[in-house]
């Protein structure tokens, strides 16, 4: 079996392994208790197996999108774990893992400019989401007010979308795999906004 096809296989193991580990975090125990804790700590473990396996993917098929999409996931997962461990409620800016951000920013922006002029419509639109996504991201970083747990949520919540999209995108029609692309943006951002809005306990944590 070549290389790549053990990569690609790990790395859907990997991706389903945290699929269901950070779905039990989210479903069984939102609220921060031990079984979340424990759930996450899988969740972290698990989604370094994605990174990791993407960069050797990456080692021997090289795709700007995808290397963007990879450090996005880097960030994420490093960012909403730093947030959880912290003791302060209030915490400053960490510029060593917002660099990470920085950097997966300026490559989205740069295969956007590549592909405009070389691809289908229905990629472009891919690929513009998540440049949105991640330059969304670093705005919020940027100008929110430092509650961690406000961090830690929003973070961990949007790590957990790509392996939805992923997993829904390598179960599609070929013809159709763009949708399920930026799918689970679609659906669950509206769904994040809509819990924080109405969580009475979240929002008595970020008084």
């Amino acid at each position: 079996m070549e290389t790549y096809k053990i990569m690609t296989i790990c790395h859907v193991v990997f991706t389903i392994a945290a699929f269901v580990s950070g779905l039990v975090a989210i479903i069984v125990e939102p609220k921060g208790g031990e079984v979340h804790k424990k759930s996450g700590r899988y969740y972290f473990y698990f989604y370094v197996g994605v990174v990791l396996t993407a960069f050797l993917m990456l080692f021997i098929k090289f795709k700007i999108f995808f290397l963007a999409l990879t450090l996005f996931g880097t960030y994420l997962i490093i960012a909403g774990t730093y947030y959880a461990k912290k003791n302060e409620k209030i915490i400053t800016k960490n510029w060593w893992i917002l660099s990470i951000l920085l950097l997966t920013v300026f490559i989205y922006l740069v295969d956007v400019f590549i592909i405009i002029f070389n691809i289908e419509l229905g990629w472009i639109i891919v690929r513009l989401t998540f440049a949105m996504i991640a330059l969304s991201t670093l705005i919020f970083e940027l100008s929110i007010k430092r509650n961690r747990i406000l961090l830690h949520a929003t973070l961990m919540l949007l790590s957990f979308i790509p392996l939805i999209n992923g997993l829904m995108a390598r179960l599609s029609p070929n013809e159709y795999v763009w949708i399920f692309w930026i799918l689970g943006y679609i659906i669950f951002i509206p769904l994040i906004i809509a819990w924080f809005k109405q969580s009475k306990k979240l929002k008595a944590l970020l008084k």
